[in-house]
């Protein structure tokens, strides 16, 4: 990426409004269009693991009023980074809890920042699948369950 880049992190609110009136079939082409543009406006997107961890809250029942949206915005912004980083390693907000634990008291929160990673291999294997093939995610008791390789604790 270019020096002087200008990071923006969507908020859950603001990754919704960014897929509003996008057709899933529409979504690949979509996030390419939006890395060019993002990428000549000097603007960088960054992908926060609470956002996509409010989002996969909707993806656990198909049922939810906001399941389509909440697929189409995980899918959106992964597409967009992936296509603005041209195959380079993915930038991930630090959620601010990691921040302060590493600035401050100079303490790795392992437990924590591997939820966090996990929570954004989940929305990357979601990216690169369609609506009706996405991998078994369901709750139990306040967890994400992702395939029995991936448990995300949902509580931050």
């Amino acid at each position: 990426m270019q020096e002087g880049m200008v990071n923006i992190i969507f908020d859950t609110n603001a990754a919704r409004d960014f897929v509003t009136g996008v057709k899933l079939e529409e979504l690949a082409a979509f996030a390419k269009n939006m890395s060019e543009l993002y990428t000549t406006k000097g603007l960088r997107l960054m992908i926060s693991p609470i956002v996509i961890m409010e989002l996969l809250c909707h993806l656990s029942d198909t049922k939810d009023k906001d399941f389509s949206v909440s697929f189409k915005a995980i899918k959106a912004m992964m597409l967009t980074q992936e296509y603005q980083l041209n195959g380079n390693l993915r930038s991930m907000m630090s959620p601010g809890e990691l921040l302060v634990a590493n600035e401050i008291y100079h303490m790795h929160c392992e437990q924590r920042e591997q939820m966090y990673m996990s929570i954004m291999a989940i929305a990357e294997e979601i990216s690169h699948r369609n609506i009706d093939n996405l991998p078994d995610l369901h709750t139990i008791d306040g967890n994400f369950m992702v395939h029995p390789t991936f448990r995300v604790i949902n509580s931050v």
